[in-house]
């Protein structure tokens, strides 16, 4: 898995220092480097919503933090209750149950 920065220069450089200074590093996910988990399985564990800098309509956050587990539901389905408890118990985790249903 590759993180991608705006800054190419600044991936370089760090990749460079790494590379320079023989450091070995890995992401790890629970403790499981991330290259040997199975794509299927890994997108189950990381939700990632990509920021734009304009959008069409905007979001709630609650909206925002489902779109996060669209990956436990098909294209066309409706969120089930057991994703929106879910949902309600990152928020709370997050100390973000206030901002629910303010707009992003």
């Amino acid at each position: 898995m590759y993180i991608r920065l705006k800054n190419k220069n600044f991936s370089k450089k760090v990749n460079d220092f790494l590379e320079k200074n023989k450091i070995k590093y890995f992401f790890a996910l629970d403790g499981e480097n991330i290259r040997d988990i199975p794509h299927k399985k890994l997108w189950k564990d990381i939700a990632y919503v990509p920021q734009a800098k304009s959008t069409v309509a905007a979001y709630t956050v609650e909206e925002m933090v489902l779109l996060g587990r669209s990956s436990h539901f098909s294209m066309l389905s409706l969120p089930k209750e057991e994703d929106l408890k879910i949902v309600h118990k990152v928020m709370e985790e997050m100390n973000l149950t206030r901002y629910a249903h303010k707009k992003c």
